[in-house]
């Protein structure tokens, strides 16, 4: 996850990095100044999101947005899982403990 305009910019100069390219470069393919590049990969928050965008899509970097409804829905459920598991597990054991008492 990405926090701020530095985690932002530490990723850009990451990808950037290992796909072997220059500021310039990446500038050039992502119709930015290099300037522009510069100031993104130090983190500065002055950084237009819509040119910082194409620049992590030209360098590969992509973003996943997530549906809070459905991480709330899934929290639930992973929470009706843990329950359900901790339930079995009772079960299990108190089975196990009947069998030792009976030999």
């Amino acid at each position: 996850m990405i926090r701020n305009a530095g985690e932002f910019g530490e990723m850009v100069r990451k990808a950037r990095t290992r796909a072997g390219m220059t500021q310039r470069e990446l500038a050039m393919i992502a119709n930015v100044g290099e300037r522009f590049i510069v100031d993104l990969e130090k983190g500065k928050g002055t950084s237009q999101l819509d040119k910082a965008l194409t620049v992590a899509d030209r360098i590969g970097v992509s973003f996943i947005a997530f549906d809070s409804e459905a991480t709330l829905r899934e929290k639930e459920t992973k929470k009706s899982e843990s329950l359900q598991n901790k339930k079995n597990s009772k079960v299990i054991s108190s089975f196990r403990q009947s069998r030792i008492r009976k030999f």
